[in-house]
């Protein structure tokens, strides 16, 4: 199979080409739109939503999306992301329990609206793009 390499204008990017010259995978965009990342980003100012004073650079998924991504679209919701410094989004990736314990995580199924350890204080995200300090903290 010869790999196709894709202009940088393509938003599907064909995988591979068959035998008979036809298309025999493609990858689709599984990650939030920009207007998504655009509401995250105003959220965040910019800065990472864990730490408070580096520059947010990556957006995080609080409830994986999965090898391969899913077909949920409430997974790109605003309440399922966080704008993380690199630093920030290493230390949840090597450290899950811990991110599970303060929100960072959470299991598959859980409900959006579980509190996370938000620059210091237990806040809830919602689906506009909002932040809220939390009721009842855990």
């Amino acid at each position: 199979m010869t790999p196709i390499r894709p202009g940088p204008s393509c938003a599907m990017s064909a995988i591979g080409v068959g035998h008979a010259g036809n298309v025999v995978g493609t990858m689709r965009k599984t990650g939030p739109s920009k207007r998504t990342i655009d509401l995250i980003r105003d959220r965040s100012a910019g800065i990472c939503e864990i730490c408070g004073w580096a520059e947010g650079q990556q957006i995080h998924h609080r409830r994986p999306r999965k090898m391969g991504g899913t077909r949920d679209p409430q997974i790109n919701s605003p309440a399922n992301l966080l704008h993380l410094c690199n630093l920030c989004h290493a230390v949840v990736e090597g450290n899950r329990l811990d991110a599970e314990t303060r929100g960072y995580l959470l299991k598959m199924g859980a409900d959006f609206d579980q509190p996370v350890w938000y620059r210091g204080q237990h806040k809830v995200l919602d689906a506009a793009g909002g932040v809220s300090l939390c009721e009842s903290a855990p």
